[in-house]
């Protein structure tokens, strides 16, 4: 899953909240352009913030280590 997909299901499921940008930023502890180039699939968040955002919408980050090809 690359950033861009990432900032897709976080705009999905903040809009599935009825929340706005400002909310989900504040609930997330992080700035609102901070969440806005998350979503649009830009910047370089940190893992904090990633973990942050996704925990105010209730999300939870799996790490899987990748099958050798």
């Amino acid at each position: 899953m690359d950033l861009r997909e990432i900032g897709d299901l976080v705009r999905k499921r903040r809009e599935s909240f009825g929340l706005e940008r400002e909310q989900l930023a504040e609930m997330g502890d992080v700035a609102g352009r901070t969440v806005y180039l998350l979503e649009v699939g830009q910047g370089n968040p940190s893992f904090h913030t990633l973990i942050s955002v996704f925990d105010a919408l209730g999300l939870e980050m799996i790490v899987r280590v990748k099958q050798s090809i």
